[in-house]
């Protein structure tokens, strides 16, 4: 997002259409005290950064909610664009360091990434790199169940099931499968299984990643299951990977979620979900979530949300 509102005039401008809210680009020019020979420019700016709608002569002002909407939209397509493309390079690029190693020793060291094809050999491929790459503290992003419901759970053997557990691997999943309860049956197996699971708003593709040790990606962002994934093992492109899978566990819930009580619903509402979102997230009515939230204010001595969580952040670190 263009960094327009750090320009005080464009911060003095989008003001000044907020309160006046003029219909055209003329109705703006008759208005004192604005830097009208920067005008056109700075229109234009706001236009790209969602803040406004511009359409010729017309101006139309949006609010800063719709603006803060786009631009996360923005970040977060332009984030997952990267990805895929780290992907690819990953493991052409692999290759070429592998000539490169080949030429300067005699030594044929191994690639750092490589592709795998098909949904049966990605599974079999997790073993082989156990052994060379034994997990630490694997993420999994899983948009839906598909992949483990028809290959991966009724194909482990015991001696798989004991690796999910020892290996500690968390799985970050939709919320949308909490309201299907066969969904939710499997979630609480995985759980069983030793897998420690959270829930996301969305899940926009599967992504694996193990700081230090390994990354996979899907060559077909949000595919899902991935026909294909590079899986990588270069330190640097690993910990690129793992900061943005780890930022999605870490916005993410526990799995069950509690549904008693005002702190579950501080919880949610600290992650940025709205009313709606944490009753239908927590099964609960809009009401309940807004008893709730009456019910933290009293006992936290909150006069607002805000100070609510204020307080709340504050009691949570304590």
């Amino acid at each position: 997002m263009d960094p327009v509102l750090a320009d005080p005039d464009a911060r003095r401008l989008l003001s000044t259409i907020y309160r006046v809210r003029p219909r055209t680009v003329t109705d703006l020019r008759a208005l004192q005290a604005l830097p009208h020979d920067r005008l056109p420019d700075m229109l234009q700016r706001l236009d790209a950064a969602g803040l406004i709608a511009l359409d010729g002569e017309k101006i139309e002002a949006l609010s800063p909610d719709h603006a803060m909407a786009t631009a996360t939209e923005r970040v977060v397509s332009s984030e997952m664009d990267g990805l895929r493309a780290l992907a690819i390079s990953a493991a052409a690029l692999s290759a070429l360091t592998r000539d490169w190693e080949v030429g300067s020793s005699p030594d044929d060291t191994a690639p750092w990434a490589e592709f795998v094809h098909g949904h049966e050999a990605q599974w079999k491929a997790w073993p082989r790199y156990a052994i060379t790459h034994p997990p630490r503290n694997p993420v999994n992003l899983y948009p839906d169940l598909s992949i483990i419901r028809s290959l991966m759970v009724p194909t482990m053997t015991e001696d798989e099931k004991r690796l999910i557990a020892q290996s500690g691997i968390r799985g970050v999943f939709a919320r949308s499968l909490l309201g299907d309860d066969d969904d939710r049956a499997f979630l609480e197996e995985l759980r069983r299984l030793g897998m420690r699971i959270r829930i996301a708003e969305t899940v926009p593709s599967w992504v694996y990643a193990d700081r230090g040790v390994l990354c996979a990606l899907p060559l077909d962002w949000a595919e899902h299951p991935p026909s294909s994934i590079a899986i990588v093992t270069h330190p640097s492109i690993t910990a690129i990977v793992s900061l943005y899978v780890e930022s999605v566990w870490d916005r993410a819930v526990d799995f069950p979620l509690a549904d008693d009580g005002w702190e579950p619903v501080l919880h949610l509402l600290q992650r940025g979900l709205s009313d709606a979102a944490i009753a239908q997230t927590l099964d609960i009515s809009p009401r309940t979530v807004h008893r709730r939230i009456a019910e933290a204010m009293e006992q936290l001595d909150a006069r607002s949300r805000f100070e609510l969580g204020v307080a709340w952040a504050r009691a949570v670190d304590q």
